[in-house]
């Protein structure tokens, strides 16, 4: 409840221009933090090594919160593994408990985090977490042989090699363009002219340069899925609209997102009529929200919470309301052109000297 008012105070400040007293008290903060973070990029950077033994994707942000970096991530192995790319992701995998480098087993989300085990199970391409990502992605290279690793989320994890850096920017923008607290900018906008490429969820942004090509991207929901019987299907949000309209069934909706708003209102663009249950980001529907639901309802969820909801047991009345909706998004084929040629070009394996081992494995990531 708590941290449901502090990000809704602090959204409001980032991206409504109000309470603009709080945005004055912030101000040290903001300094202290750019401070900080700039001192810790210069540090890692000095121990980041030249390259690793596959080519390294980052897919990140310069803002705080989600941006659409994870489907993202996964269009892009799924559109690699099509071009028969050997294809492993890395993660720091929030919300998770492991630190040390370790390969996702997608029925473990409480261990791995959901969006790792989302990832290992809507691409079928080996995944691992670490605190340091580099630890992570050696392992899917020894282990697998992977051609090429993509990074959810990292773009501040300095002491990451990376070949290719793509930014997502989320349909807010970038705010109040201020650093953290007082606005959500994890790094200065100037960040942007050196990316490889940035993808934009509205349109055109004025923020990038000319020199970074930039492309509007969209997504599009795939026929929803049942809680019990992965490959089953049933329809669209259209049919299930017009379901609605007929049957007057009541629908209930939960996404435990960053930003939660952007699956409500495609469910309202559907001709969906529902109310929403409140669930925090990487959090889970509770008990006492599954058992007050009525017995003829529905509830919608994204992916992202039906990873946890499939690990947590819950009553089979409750798994019969459950309708998974999928969300898929379609990326330029320009963007996958340039990521595929990082494997035109020969990558070997490197050798950390035993002099360094001891600070690589000491990175810690932003």
């Amino acid at each position: 409840m708590i941290r449901a008012t502090i990000e809704r105070t602090l959204n409001a400040l980032w991206y409504d221009n109000r309470h603009a007293w709080l945005g004055v008290a912030l101000t040290p903060f903001e300094r202290t933090y750019t401070l900080l973070a700039k001192r810790k990029w210069r540090g890692a950077s000095a121990q980041r090594v030249d390259s690793l033994a596959v080519p390294v994707v980052i897919i990140g942000n310069i803002v705080a919160g989600g941006s659409g970096k994870t489907p993202v991530t996964q269009a892009l192995a799924i559109a690699l593994k099509a071009r028969g790319i050997r294809v492993g992701i890395v993660s720091r995998g929030y919300g998770g408990t492991v630190t040390q480098a370790t390969v996702v087993d997608a029925a473990k989300p409480q261990q791995f985090g959901d969006e790792p085990c989302l990832l290992a199970a809507t691409t079928e391409c080996p995944v691992a977490v670490a605190r340091v990502r580099s630890d992570a992605v050696q392992l899917l290279h020894t282990q697998f042989g992977v051609d090429v690793v993509l990074s959810d989320d990292g773009m501040q994890h300095a002491s990451l090699h990376r070949d290719f850096e793509i930014c997502v920017m989320g349909v807010r923008g970038v705010g109040n363009r201020r650093g953290l607290p007082a606005g959500p900018l994890r790094e200065p906008i100037s960040r942007l002219g050196k990316v490889d490429a940035v993808l934009t969820w509205a349109g055109e942004s004025g923020l990038v340069p000319k020199s970074v090509p930039q492309w509007q991207i969209h997504g599009t929901h795939s026929p929803l899925q049942l809680m019990s019987g992965n490959a089953a299907q049933e329809g669209s949000l259209k049919a299930l609209a017009v379901l609605q309209a007929k049957t007057k069934v009541r629908i209930f909706a939960a996404a435990g997102l960053a930003q939660p708003e952007r699956f409500y209102v495609s469910l309202g663009g559907a001709g969906l009529n529902f109310k929403t249950l409140n669930v925090p980001d990487h959090g889970m529907l509770t008990d006492a929200q599954l058992a007050n639901l009525p017995d003829d309802a529905l509830l919608l969820v994204t992916e992202k919470d039906a990873v946890k909801l499939r690990q947590a047991n819950i009553p089979a009345r409750a798994q019969r309301m459950v309708r998974i909706v999928p969300w898929r998004v379609r990326l330029p084929t320009a963007l996958v052109d340039s990521v595929a040629a990082l494997m035109t070009e020969p990558f070997l394996p490197i050798i950390i000297p035993a002099h360094m081992a001891d600070n690589h494995n000491a990175a810690h990531e932003s």
